[in-house]
């Protein structure tokens, strides 16, 4: 995103947990269901300037499982 709303403006909107900045265009989202309505989400960023240009899910390793599981 361009420019990203604060965490605090996305869990007013969304049920959000996380927003962690990967780099200046991406941003990973955690919401606290897997099932979030998309389609809001992107009428949302588009009303609100936010610069959304990709959306895609996040895919954890088989290696992230398993470093998670050893850590608990």
């Amino acid at each position: 995103m361009k420019k990203p709303p604060t965490l605090k403006k996305l869990q007013a909107l969304f049920d959000v947990v996380k927003l962690e900045k990967q780099d200046d265009l991406l941003h990973i989202i955690q919401f606290k269901s897997n099932e979030i309505d998309v389609e809001t989400f992107i009428k949302t960023s588009i009303k609100e300037k936010w610069g959304l240009f990709q959306i895609s899910p996040h895919i954890t390793s088989l290696e992230d499982t398993f470093v998670q599981l050893t850590n608990q």
